[in-house]
């Protein structure tokens, strides 16, 4: 019967004794006080006498209930009521001792997985080793059903699904970005959380984990993995960027790079394509994203003072490209200086 039966808050003389945090008794006829309920799976009908003393926690939080019941008419005495507050003071500093065991245990075992988290963001090099050992790490930590990376798209207003522990467990591919509020922790261990990604005010991602409630874990996961991610972002930049200084440079000294379709497949440079050449001084973030936009596919090198590109020539044709050209100088930098 243990763990079957149970008394639902105000029910009972159990629950009478520990909102009143003392002892309380029924020398006869249990059945029919009032404070008393029958539960048919006690056989209470072979009981007269009924007493409950309360569990109490040193700063006098309620734990459980002791309660005895005898077969005949009983008047409790005050030696044995003693008796019993003693006994369930020890029983109330057992509990409290196995609990601060249990917690500690708890918080060790977050601390390893937590180092376990650190160890592997320090080894991963690609968002592809990162994700996955996030996913299925993180949801040991949160001892949840289900978690799911999504990382935001930068073309669409949406995060995409991009690792999931278990591998194939069901989640959905996309969200929507007016799908985001704020972190969703339901109560219970079926509970669901959502915590975004962020790193330096800007949004990466978010964090889903099914199954779950612990949001505090849930942000120590997250603001690690945001900068992990910002880390491999820099340098998978710094190396593009050392890539296209080195292809410009090739190409500016007349040389063909012998690993010329690993560099143009990397950069995602079609070689069959007609391209403008393009300078400019000084190097300015709006011209840049400008051209990027009028001309997809289009190869930048930043430099301190001068920027220098090869502008992909879209469907309209090289005219229509040079009038955008002078569009987006006259528009977002008047005063940088261009060269075709």
């Amino acid at each position: 019967m243990i763990g079957e039966i149970e008394l639902e808050e105000g029910e009972g003389l159990a629950w009478w004794a520990l909102e009143r945090g003392e002892p309380a008794f029924i020398r006869e006829n249990s059945l029919e006080d009032r404070r008393n309920k029958y539960v048919p799976e006690l056989e209470e009908e072979r009981f007269q006498s009924l007493i409950s003393v309360p569990i109490l926690a040193r700063d006098g939080d309620p734990i459980g209930v002791i309660s005895l019941h005898t077969e005949a008419p009983r008047e409790f005495t005050p030696a044995e009521v003693d008796v019993l507050v003693s006994s369930a003071s020890l029983v109330a500093g057992a509990i409290e001792n196995a609990r601060l065991y249990e917690e500690a245990r708890r918080r060790v075992s977050e601390l390893e997985h937590l180092t376990e988290l650190g160890e592997t963001i320090a080894r991963a090099e690609t968002l592809e080793e990162l994700l996955p050992a996030v996913t299925a790490r993180g949801r040991g930590l949160l001892q949840a059903g289900t978690c799911a990376l999504y990382l935001i798209d930068p073309v669409g207003e949406e995060l995409r699904l991009r690792a999931v522990a278990p591998p194939g467990a069901d989640s959905r591919s996309s969200l929507a970005l007016s799908e985001l509020g704020p972190e969703l922790a339901q109560s219970g261990r079926g509970g669901t959380i959502a915590v975004p990604l962020i790193a330096s005010d800007e949004l990466l991602g978010l964090l889903r984990a099914e199954g779950t409630s612990e949001v505090d874990l849930a942000r120590a996961l997250v603001n690690q993995t945001a900068v992990a991610i910002k880390k491999i972002e820099l340098i998978e930049r710094l190396t593009e960027k050392n890539v296209i200084k080195d292809f410009f440079e090739e190409l500016a000294a007349g040389r063909t790079p012998a690993d010329l379709d690993a560099r143009v497949a990397r950069l995602g440079f079609d070689v069959a394509g007609k391209y403008v050449v393009l300078a400019s001084t000084p190097a300015d973030d709006r011209l840049e994203k400008a051209l990027a936009m009028l001309a997809p596919g289009s190869l930048f090198d930043r430099r301190d003072d001068s920027m220098r590109a090869l502008l992909r020539v879209p469907g309209g044709g090289e005219t229509r490209l040079l009038e955008g050209i002078r569009t987006a100088r006259s528009e977002r930098a008047p005063e940088v200086a261009v060269g075709v």
